[in-house]
Formats: C-alpha cells, structure tokens, sequence
C-alpha cells in the first residue's frame, strides 16, 4: 500500500519494492502537487490515482525494466517531455537540451541507464574539462558549464528514481568533477575573470561615439530602369545608434545582465529616484526572445544609478517617442498613454518591437575587432571579450574602488554573497593585499 504524506504544497507518496541484497528494505519517493483551482474532492481523487499508478508501476517492475533496457538518450527523451517541458522555465528547457545534445549524449547516450556508473561519469567530467571550446577557440570548456552537466545528469537520475524507473543509488550524487587537467591546467586560477580595466573601459565607452567604418562587400543593385549594375567593394562610415550607446553604457556603469537589460521597459524606470526595477529577463530562444522572471529570486532588485544614465535615458526616451511618430502605423509597440509599456531596447528594422538578444552581442564584437584591426600595436588593442564580460567588468572595477562585497553581491542580483566571492576572488585578493598595505601606513606611518 502506497504511503502519502503532506508536505507543504505537496504530497510526498512512498512505495516500498523490496529488499536490497543486505536485507535493507528498497522504498520509492515521487511527488504530486495538485493542479490550481481544484476542489479537495477532486484533489483527493487524482492524489489517488497518482498514487496507485505509482504503486502498480513499482510492483510491475516497470522502473527496473526500463532502466536495464533504455539507454540514456531514449530515457532522456522521457524525461524531457515528461518532467523538464512541464516544470521548467523556457530558458532553463533550451540550456538543459543544448548540453544533452554538445556534451552529454554523444558520450553517454548509448550506455543504458543502469550501466552508468560515478567511476565512469568522473572520467566524463575529466574529457568535458579538456573539450575545446568551440565558442573560444584556443580554450576548454569552463568547469561552470561541466558542472551544469553534471546538475543535468543529477536531475535526470532522480527524476527516474521517482517515477520508479531506476532503483538504487543515484550514481550523479556520487560522482565528482575534478580538478582541471590539460589546457584547462595551464590557465593560472588568479587570472580571475575576463574584463576590462579602467584605460581600456575608458577607451571602449569613447569608441561609442565614433564614426565606426564598415567594410561593405561587392554587389548586385538594380536601377530605376530595372538594369542590374555591380558595385565594387567599398567602406562605410556609420554611427553607433544611441541605443547601443545606452545598452553598453548601462552594462558597464551598472552590472546588469544582457537579459534584464533587454527585458527592461520604460514602466520599469524611475526618473526621480534615478533607479530601475529588474524583474524579468529576457533569452532568445529557437531564434525568438522570450521574455520570464529572472534566474533567482535575488536577480529581481532595484539598481540604483548615476546622473549620466539618467540623463541618456531621458534622451533615449524623447527618441524613441520621436521615432514613433515617424514611422507612424509602423510602430509595432505600444501607442499614446501606454508608451511607457515599449520596451526601452528595440528593433530598428521592426520599430517597437523588442531587441533581439543576439543583437547587442553581434555589435558589441563588431566595435572591438573592428577598432583592434585599426591598431598597429598589438599592447594598443582590447581584449576581445564577450558582452557578458562588462557585467564582470562593472563587479571588478567597483571592487577595485572599494565598494563592499555585500553590496557588489546585491547589484550583480547574485543568489548568495558566496557567489560574488567565489567569481571574483582573484580582485578580491588584490583588494585585500591593498587593505593589508594602507594598515600598516595606518599603524606605523610608513
């Protein structure tokens, strides 16, 4: 007999299958949460129908069965559509099947379930740490996208376990990712995040209002009298758009993430308090964005931030309204007293509508590699670093003016003052040298 347990707003029901060969009794946990709005008469007939499903599927031996027989890219299938499409957020779905697909399948997804063990999982971690990246060509990838295949991997497995499809011990739960070796070996850890620093900060915001030349290819035009003409290759000078002026400036001076920027509308600021509200964040997926709550419960915050963003805010805003008006009927956001539910980052070619997320990204490259290719010292050029890297950027210069970890941690929107410790530990211990240092001007004068 099934045994069913409240547990908040949750039920908790366990079935015993037997016995383990050293006589300790086997017992098998799910759980079932009721749909909203039901009645307790209906909630209390699908709690047990739940139950007793589990319960025959258990003493059938379906879940012993299943795992001796599927490999693990079939039961990943099972578990995507059951459990992962069901309960997850949209974002979270297309990062968990991006590293079954890059990472996870193509070693694993022909061993069964029940072949997979820790001793073989550790020697996975160990390849996925000397894998090329190939988003960074001349690295491997991160230890933070090995252990999200692992929390992957763990979720999977006890997912199975709770539907009774995998008896035993989770072998994920056992199973460790180790130091990195090979290339990965060879990166000094002090070496600390990839950034900025304040020169080259400096350099990268004046370039946002300079004329950027464009190398245009050669092509096929055709004229008012419907001949076709070629035309030679030539450059293209053309201004950055105040927008992405805006974009990069807010990234830098304020931390935010990618997504939270563009998820961001004019409801969201407040001119007055010269701060804005994060609470939501915006990814592209399938090519589309889409738009949901944030990450954790301490990324929804207010940020606080300078007169200069305020003020390019406000320009940006008088803009946008003005844009509106040109192109009238075209203006695919939201018109008249509801302009301030418009997104503040939109497309050009579809105005009103909200920024694509690729969009600052593809830009922001363009300016570096495009200034780096005018340099003739190689010391002269910046660091060829991602968009996200103005978020560390902003957290390692603010650590580098003083700003308390706490309040760094608060800013960045990160879940626990540890995070913000453990990404930044190396300007961190910097800082801390330095405090060290001014002490001891401070006791002794010298």
């Amino acid at each position: 007999m099934a045994s069913i347990r409240k547990r908040g707003d949750s039920y908790l029901i366990r079935v015993s299958c037997g016995r383990d060969p050293s006589g300790k009794q086997i017992i098998l946990n799910t759980t079932w949460k009721p749909e909203p709005g039901m009645t307790p008469k209906q909630e209390k007939k699908a709690l047990q129908r739940f139950a007793d499903d589990f319960e025959d599927r258990v003493k059938a031996g379906n879940g012993q069965n299943r795992a001796e027989k599927l490999k693990l890219s079939a039961y990943a299938d099972l578990w995507l559509n059951g459990y992962v499409e069901k309960t997850l957020k949209p974002a979270t779905i297309a990062q968990y099947r991006r590293l079954l697909n890059d990472h996870i399948l193509p070693e694993l997804g022909a061993f069964k379930l029940s072949q997979i063990h820790p001793a073989q999982l550790n020697a996975f971690y160990e390849r996925l740490l000397n894998k090329e990246n190939r988003n960074r060509p001349g690295s491997t990838l991160s230890r933070s996208t090995v252990e999200r295949c692992k929390a992957v991997l763990q979720s999977l497995y006890s997912t199975a376990i709770r539907w009774g499809d995998f008896t035993g011990r989770n072998p994920v739960e056992v199973s460790s990712v180790p130091r990195a070796t090979g290339k990965a070996a060879l990166v000094p850890v002090e070496t600390g995040k990839k950034c900025f620093n304040v020169e080259q900060t400096r350099i990268f915001l004046e370039l946002l209002d300079k004329p950027m030349t464009c190398p245009r290819k050669a092509h096929t035009r055709i004229d008012d009298t419907g001949k076709s003409y070629s035309v030679p290759e030539y450059d293209q000078t053309v201004n950055i758009d105040f927008q992405f002026k805006l974009f990069y400036y807010m990234a830098t001076f304020c931390g935010c993430r990618r997504g939270e920027l563009l998820a961001l509308t004019w409801q969201d600021i407040d001119f007055d308090r010269k701060e804005f509200h994060i609470t939501k964040e915006t990814t592209q997926i399938n090519g589309k964005p889409v738009t949901d709550t944030p990450k954790s419960r301490r990324s929804i915050r207010i940020v606080s931030t300078s007169d200069l963003i305020i003020d390019m805010l406000r320009t940006w805003q008088e803009e946008q309204k003005n844009i509106m008006f040109q192109v009238g009927s075209q203006w695919q956001g939201y018109r008249g007293e509801d302009f301030d539910k418009n997104y503040i980052f939109i497309q050009i070619k579809n105005p009103g509508l909200q920024m694509y997320p690729s969009t600052p990204y593809a830009k922001f490259k363009k300016i570096i590699r495009r200034y780096n290719a005018t340099c003739t010292n190689e010391e002269d050029k910046l660091p060829d670093i991602v968009l996200h890297d103005l978020r560390h950027t902003n957290a390692t210069l603010q650590i580098a003016a003083g700003t308390d970890t706490p309040t760094v941690s608060a800013r960045l929107g990160h879940s626990k003052v540890s995070t913000t410790l453990d990404i930044y530990a190396h300007p961190l211990k910097t800082q801390d040298r330095a405090a060290a240092d001014d002490f001891q001007t401070f006791m002794l004068g010298n």
